[in-house]
């Protein structure tokens, strides 16, 4: 089965062809649908650098399984049938080579062998979240960094715990993700991934997002520009947001303050700067006091605190339904 084949539904950062759909965006996933009882995953490993990316696994909505990224990964249903499979991209080393080529950090799906099955209709409105460390899922399970610094980062990296995915999981919307460790509005990141501005219209290098216009865009940067000028910070916050716009005029904007309390006024200054000139609401929220300042990137709790904070302002504001 080729990348393209009308089984397979990628959902976020991926550039896809016939060939191959590639990500280096921890939170993008896809669904497969084969006919039969077992199907196999093909990845290309060659430039990853090791522990590999990991990967959350279900099969027909059942648990969740965390596996590394192998060049085969099989799949094997109990019963015969037509299965879905979610595949999403969980986490990896945050420093690995992510931008210009040779990816060593992502997830390149290059076949799967299976006889292609019957996708289900998707309904949901999707929300794309645009960030950091913190949006990736960075040191959520800090007790699994295997007393290194980068070597235990897969395991205790988690997409599908951070505050994001669980917001979007509960409003039932589709999560589409643009979060890489150290970028801010103001600088660049790990990875060589270039700041906010600069790589938002891109999977990665010169490869365009090709998904459709978001429902909603909700942006937390910030946390890493705290040591640069706020009139600063406004100024590329409003960069990435005429970029934004350029690209999706229509999506409804959703800003939060950074949760280590910084740039309040400067959150404030971009929204009314925003709404002057593109005469349309950006809905600003403040986070201050939801979580401690430290430690800068949240734990499980912490996340699963700023989610339910994030979900009832979500709610309150009727930009959603529960």
């Amino acid at each position: 089965m080729r990348c393209n084949d009308k089984s397979l539904r990628f959902v976020g950062r991926w550039k896809v062809t016939e060939e191959k759909a590639v990500t280096t965006a921890p939170g993008s996933h896809f669904y497969l649908a084969f006919e039969g009882k077992s199907a196999v995953l093909h990845f290309e490993t060659m430039w990853l650098i090791a522990p590999y990316p990991h990967l959350w696994i279900s099969v027909d909505d059942g648990a969740w399984v965390e596996v590394p990224i192998e060049k085969h990964l099989r799949i094997q249903a109990r019963t015969e049938g037509n299965h879905v499979v979610k595949v999403i991209y969980k986490s990896a080393i945050e420093k690995a080579h992510r931008w210009y080529l040779p990816l060593c950090g992502c997830a390149e799906l290059v076949g799967v062998d299976a006889k292609p099955g019957v996708l289900p209709e998707f309904h949901q409105k999707t929300i794309e979240f645009v960030g950091d460390s913190i949006t990736e899922g960075v040191f959520i399970d800090e007790e699994y960094s295997n007393g290194t610094k980068y070597h235990g980062r897969p395991y205790q990296d988690d997409v599908m715990a951070g505050y994001s995915w669980l917001t979007a999981e509960a409003l039932n919307l589709e999560p589409l993700y643009m979060g890489y460790g150290a970028v801010g509005v103001t600088r660049s990141g790990q990875g060589s991934v270039p700041r906010a501005c600069e790589s938002y219209p891109y999977c990665f290098h010169n490869e365009k997002i090709e998904y459709s216009e978001p429902d909603y865009i909700l942006i937390n940067h910030g946390a890493n520009d705290q040591f640069d000028t706020e009139e600063n910070f406004v100024k590329c916050y409003m960069e990435l947001l005429d970029v934004i716009m350029n690209i999706h005029p229509h999506s409804t904007l959703i800003l939060l303050q950074p949760f280590c309390g910084v740039f309040k006024e400067g959150m404030i200054q971009v929204k009314d700067l925003f709404e002057k000139k593109y005469e349309k609401a950006a809905h600003l929220i403040l986070t201050e006091g939801w979580i401690p300042a430290e430690p800068l990137h949240p734990h499980r709790d912490g996340h699963q605190i700023v989610a339910e904070h994030l979900i009832h302002e979500l709610i309150e504001r009727g930009l959603v339904k529960a």
